[in-house]
């Protein structure tokens, strides 16, 4: 659907995030929201953005993907220390800040 190349894990944690964002979509528009637009959504709309920042981090030893699924763990955790969702924008600012700082 999305075209993307991840291992079997990755993958799964991407289409539970698709999932998560067709039952958002179709819960705003009071309609059932296809997968594949579901998809199409967030791959332009969280995929790609976040893609976009982390592009200084990745490497011959990190895939997009795997990278990618870091940041969802690391926006799952901060969540659960803000007790809310902070969001993908703010778990990959403070990703890309952690790792320049480490360099």
């Amino acid at each position: 659907m999305t075209g993307l190349d991840a291992e079997e894990l990755q993958a799964q944690q991407l289409m539970n995030e698709i999932q998560q964002v067709r039952a958002a979509l179709s819960q705003d528009s009071n309609r059932n929201t296809s997968l594949d637009a579901a998809a199409y959504h967030w791959l332009e709309h969280i995929y790609t953005p976040v893609i976009e920042q982390l592009c200084p981090l990745i490497s011959e030893d990190t895939t997009q993907a795997e990278l990618y699924c870091q940041i969802l763990e690391h926006k799952w955790y901060l969540s659960e220390i803000a007790q809310r969702d902070v969001g993908h924008q703010k778990a990959t600012e403070i990703t890309c800040n952690n790792a320049l700082v480490k360099k």
